[in-house]
């Protein structure tokens, strides 16, 4: 009866040898082969580098560093608007309260013209012609409601001194 033999005895200890060589060479080969990198993600056992990941991590603190200082900047800058517009608001909010008191003041010059214009009506010459000079230049200055606080302001206040030049030229008759 024939013997049985196993593989290994009819090839040989030495094709064994080989094989397993081949299969490491191999093995070798493909791990040499892969690209190398910082990123423990990738890579895999024999595709990591230390110097890589240094690297990596240096980008990924210098990326952080830059947006931070972004952040910071638009804060500062988010403050800076935030003082302009408060500044603003008190700017407008005195304006406001100068144009009030400007407009009571023109209410009440303008009830003591009429007031004076009536009792006055029978005045002549010089004095007259001069009143009505005056009285016309402080009608040509019109309250606005379209202007801007500030241009209303001013508006109020020429035509107010206007009314109180008519008004003194009165009074002193």
């Amino acid at each position: 009866m024939p013997a049985i033999t196993s593989p290994a005895s009819r090839n040989g200890p030495h094709r064994l040898r080989a094989r397993i060589g081949a299969a490491l060479l191999a093995t070798l080969w493909l791990a040499c082969g892969c690209q190398t990198t910082g990123d423990p993600r990738q890579g895999g056992l024999f595709g990591w580098s230390e110097d890589k990941a240094q690297a990596r991590a240096a980008a990924l603190q210098a990326s952080a560093a830059s947006a931070n200082e972004v952040a910071r900047r638009e804060r500062e800058s988010q403050a800076t608007l935030t003082d302009e517009r408060r500044s603003a608001d008190l700017e407008t909010r005195s304006l406001q309260i100068q144009l009030e008191a400007l407009e009571h003041e023109n209410d009440g010059l303008e009830q003591q013209l009429r007031n004076l214009r009536a009792r006055n009506e029978h005045v002549g010459g010089d004095v007259a012609k001069r009143l009505r000079e005056l009285d016309d230049e402080a009608r040509s200055v019109p309250p606005s409601k379209d202007r801007s606080s500030a241009a209303r302001v001013d508006a109020l206040d020429t035509r107010n001194r206007k009314l109180h030049e008519v008004l003194l030229l009165m009074l002193q008759r």
